[in-house]
């Protein structure tokens, strides 16, 4: 039997928000100037990944001559056009089941948090186009944003410090969050590890094409969309509909 969950945290790109998509694009971009194509053999090796960890394995994949700073640079720059809705594309969007789910935890008094590992700048304009919805303290206890808060420094996903950062800063009084009553949501291999090994139990929302097969660890459920959580599977309270 599960132990029942008091806190949650989710992942943010391909979790809470469509951003894989634009940053499928945009490496593919970027790969298309040199002749290559960003395919699933490579993708797959770069799921989770933050830029500064993704660039060097792509550029050594693809055996290009462009220093990884660079490169980056020209990723974000379409990423960030995508995302603000340029290029005839549609912005960016919450998944499916997101805005039902967290409002729904939130009306319960379940404390939440976003554990994601890009950087802060990139986290802003993500989640600006929101408004209130990832304003801090509003639905959500905290953020960790990985690429750029010192107590984690290089140690980001699939590391479990960015997780055991986040449950920490759930604690008040000095009463301490048992990881084992946190549930994690992760769209990939990287983040996986990381909320697994920090002790959580674990919804896994991956890519379609991702081979359940090669997981390094297993989670507690797989799903194909948030929209078809259920809460009490895990102590938390149902849905009303």
């Amino acid at each position: 039997m599960m132990i029942p969950i008091t806190h949650v945290i989710f992942d943010l790109d391909g979790t809470l928000i469509d951003s894989e998509k634009h940053l499928f694009q945009s490496t593919n971009d970027v790969l298309n100037e040199f002749g290559k194509t960003f395919d699933w053999n490579i993708r797959s090796k770069t799921l989770g990944l933050h830029l500064q960890k993704s660039a060097p394995i792509i550029i050594e994949h693809f055996n290009l001559s462009i220093e990884p700073i660079d490169y980056i640079d020209k990723v974000l720059l379409r990423f960030k056009s995508y995302v603000q809705g340029d290029n005839g594309g549609y912005g960016i969007q919450l998944l499916p089941g997101v805005k039902r789910l967290v409002t729904h935890l939130s009306r319960h008094n379940i404390p939440m948090a976003i554990c994601t590992g890009c950087k802060e700048d990139t986290f802003r304009y993500k989640t600006q186009p929101f408004g209130d919805f990832f304003r801090s303290g509003n639905l959500f206890h905290h953020f960790v944003i990985a690429g750029s808060d010192p107590e984690i420094g290089e140690q980001n996903k699939p590391n479990p410090l960015p997780y055991l950062i986040c449950i920490e800063r759930f604690n008040e009084n000095g009463h301490r969050i048992n990881p084992k009553q946190v549930l994690a949501f992760e769209d990939s291999p990287t983040g996986l590890q990381s909320a697994i090994d920090a002790g959580c139990q674990t919804i896994f929302i991956p890519d379609p094409k991702l081979d359940l097969n090669s997981l390094p660890v297993q989670p507690s459920i797989i799903l194909k969309s948030m929209e078809h959580f259920q809460p009490e599977k895990f102590g938390l309270p149902p849905f009303n509909e």
